[in-house]
């Protein structure tokens, strides 16, 4: 089984068990994308 049907099985079962186990990988990538956009946005500010 590939990396990325794997992840999607875990996220999926993740889902199934609590409201949490949803949203968790969806804050941790706006966390990520936000914490990337402001360092790129400081560095060409300087």
């Amino acid at each position: 089984m590939n990396l990325m049907q794997e992840m999607l099985r875990a996220f999926v079962q993740g889902a199934r068990e609590t409201p949490a186990g949803f949203f968790s990988p969806i804050v941790g990538m706006w966390r990520i994308m936000s914490t990337q956009t402001d360092r790129a946005i400081a560095r060409c500010q300087r």
